[in-house]
């Protein structure tokens, strides 16, 4: 089959290509990782001490991260200094999966290898990806990319030998965290018009996931939730991140951002200014990507930016949702509108015009350099992709009873104990039963 041959030719070159940049783009995260934030105080720092079913059923701040807490359990098993390896390339290796479904979706629809890679490299350093790649507890957000292309993908592509390989994915990013489960709607659609049973059943997969994640939330309240309903501040947050900022780069959204923050004079002219540009911005791209063939795929993918983005927005935990109107302010929420983007312009370098080719590959090339320059240029990605060695600080700890360490960003808020004498326990009893087994 055609779309097996390009798999076969083009996905090695372009998963290397995305672990190449990957790299590049953060290499300190993968030479000497680090845990993030709620990845160790909150999963961490409590599934040490549990058993797995308490671990896989673990519930935090209101929804259950199946695949959080099967990386953070595993992240337990293993020689104490070696778990921030465990949970950031676990982690990455979701990342890594869905480029390859870019690649699948790529060759699902016959667009040239040359666009392929540029979006595989993109997906790799859009502005949101440096705060949610190779961290477990931001796992949701690139699983819930992932999700969206298996709605982009065509009946046939589903009806095969992947079929069951996705559906226990379904699930398992539907019972990570809420984001996926937004996309139900989407596959109802893909199902209605394509008459796409696997669609279909995806969509109930979602929506039950979805069910599971709303007991939890009402028989769990939490605090922190800011459920923005300002029209401002529901709109703006997602139209500068998911459409300015892969064009003009986060650093120059960053200072829009400020600037209608700030509310100071000509704050309501740039404010009108963003609207109109951004919505342009989206309509070009859905008129670029609907005069191809999949006229109904491109309905698909802008009503699930729009849906998305503002319900993740309305949800955004933090209680300062005007934070929100920024360069990278809580960017994950915006990570999936940045590659709903990016899809409809690869759609569109399959137009018939070719006048409109040209534009979505003009595009494309834009949003490439943009995203490399700001990799090399911008002090704003440090922060997010270093932190505190976890071998180090392990290392500092005494061989027996309980040590407080730190974790990524730093300080004393973000510390939380291990109990340094119970891993080596398990380290001890794991060698002790790989010798027997030998013997």
């Amino acid at each position: 089959m055609k779309v097996d041959y390009e798999l076969r030719t083009t996905a090695p070159l372009a998963l290397t290509a995305f672990l190449i940049v990957s790299w590049l783009k953060a290499p300190t995260l993968y030479m000497a990782p680090r845990m993030w934030s709620e990845e160790g105080t909150l999963y961490f720092g409590v599934i040490q001490s549990l058993g797995l079913i308490d671990s896989l059923t673990l519930v935090v701040r209101a929804n259950i991260q199946f695949l959080t807490n099967i990386i953070v359990y595993l992240a337990t098993q293993v020689p104490l200094a070696w778990a921030a390896h465990v949970t950031t390339y676990l982690s990455f290796a979701i990342a890594a999966f869905t480029a390859h479904l870019i690649v699948l979706f790529c060759a699902s629809y016959g667009i040239r290898q040359s666009v392929c890679f540029a979006a595989v490299i993109i997906w790799a350093l859009l502005p949101p990806t440096y705060e949610v790649f190779a961290t477990a507890t931001n796992a949701q957000w690139v699983c819930s990319v992932s999700i969206l292309l298996i709605c982009a993908l065509p009946p046939h592509i589903l009806q095969t030998r992947y079929k069951p390989a996705l559906y226990v994915w379904v699930i398992a990013c539907g019972l990570t965290g809420v984001p996926s489960c937004i996309a139900a709607p989407g596959f109802f659609l893909r199902g209605i018009a394509e008459r796409s049973r696997p669609h279909l059943v995806m969509g109930v997969i979602l929506s039950i996931c979805a069910l599971i994640q709303l007991v939890l939330i009402i028989t769990n309240p939490i605090e922190g939730r800011s459920f923005a309903f300002a029209p401002l501040t529901l709109v703006m947050p997602g139209l500068l991140q998911t459409v300015l900022a892969p064009i003009i780069s986060a650093d120059i959204v960053e200072l829009i951002g400020a600037k209608i923050r700030s509310g100071e004079a000509g704050a309501d002219v740039v404010t009108t200014a963003t609207v109109l540009v951004s919505l342009s911005l989206i309509c070009l791209a859905a008129a670029l990507a609907w005069s191809s063939r999949w006229r109904g795929l491109v309905a698909v993918l802008v009503f699930l930016w729009a849906l998305v983005s503002m319900l993740n927005t309305f949800g955004a935990f933090g209680g300062y949702p005007e934070g929100l109107i920024s360069g990278w302010g809580g960017a994950r929420y915006y990570l999936f509108g940045c590659v709903c983007f990016l899809l409809l312009l690869v759609l569109g370098t399959r137009a018939n015009d070719r006048l409109a080719r040209r534009i979505s590959v003009a595009l494309i090339c834009l949003m490439g350099a943009v995203s490399v320059a700001q990799m090399i240029m911008s002090p704003w990605t440090r922060g997010l992709t270093e932190g505190p060695s976890w071998a180090s600080e392990v290392g500092r700890c005494a061989p027996a009873g309980s040590c407080m360490v730190t974790v990524w960003p730093g300080g004393a808020e973000w510390t939380f104990e291990i109990n340094v004498k119970r891993h080596r326990d398990l380290r001890d009893k794991a060698t002790s039963s790989f010798t027997t087994a030998q013997a």
